[in-house]
């Protein structure tokens, strides 16, 4: 549930930002395949919300990650879950995998 949530919240702030084409990255395969399975018609509410954002004018590309691709959406993900409140900068512990992401390294997992 909580991977359906944080799907349909970056799909809604970029629908508000005017994005209009995003790439979902996520570890959670089983998640993402039952978004895309449009033989899948069970689901929660949330499901059916991410499949309307989906249906929109954009392109929208969900792509399975490895866990350790991604260790700045690992780090907010689990400060989210200590933390009621949207970030406005980048929390001085995640600077340096932030600037590895942007560069592109690929570190193996800790």
């Amino acid at each position: 549930m909580a991977e359906e949530w944080a799907i349909f919240e970056a799909l809604h702030i970029a629908w508000d930002l005017g994005v209009n084409k995003l790439v979902v990255e996520s570890d959670a395969a089983e998640v993402l395949g039952i978004i895309t399975d449009p033989s899948f018609t069970g689901g929660s509410l949330l499901l059916l919300e991410i499949r309307n954002f989906l249906l929109r004018d954009w392109q929208v590309k969900l792509v399975v990650i490895d866990h350790a691709v991604n260790r700045v959406a690992d780090a907010l993900a689990k400060l989210g879950i200590s933390c009621s409140s949207f970030l406005d900068v980048c929390p001085a512990h995640l600077r340096f995998w932030v600037n590895q992401d942007s560069l592109g390294f690929v570190f193996p997992p800790m």
